[in-house]
């Protein structure tokens, strides 16, 4: 009689080993707060890179985003989804369009220093409103 060593299922003649793979982490939602744009999408593509074969074409990896989107994400999808070809792709597409319309790289403050300093002309922006009527404080 022949005997085979144990293979990777069996350590012993009782004891049996079971393989489970690591369960999927859930991705977190997203609602359109660039703060949370990159990280978004960090985490998409790592669900991407866990399961391959799940997303092998663009239309999947697409489907999977929107499928995460919520508020005015979802939104943007919606208009986007009017044209044909938005689920379809090709997904490099559609990703660029979403991080020009999310991903800003600009924070908070930034953009606050820039409303402030504006200006029409030589005036700032609050004497030119007042000057037009269109604000009164």
């Amino acid at each position: 009689r022949t005997v085979s060593p144990p293979g990777p299922e069996t350590i012993g003649p009782t004891e049996v080993t079971h393989f489970h793979p690591a369960p999927p982490l859930p991705c977190p939602t997203f609602s359109g707060e660039f703060e949370d744009c990159y990280g978004f999408l960090l985490q998409c593509r790592l669900a991407f890179e866990r399961s391959p074969h799940a997303f092998m074409t663009d239309s999947s990896r697409i489907s999977f985003i929107v499928g995460l989107l919520r508020g005015k994400a979802l939104r943007w999808a919606e208009a986007k989804s009017r044209n044909a070809e938005f689920l379809s792709g090709p997904y490099a597409d559609v990703l660029e369009d979403f991080k020009q319309t999310f991903c800003s790289s600009e924070t908070t403050t930034d953009i606050r220093k820039k409303i402030l300093h504006l200006s029409q002309g030589r005036k700032w922006w609050q004497s030119y409103l007042r000057s037009s009527g269109l604000w009164r404080p």
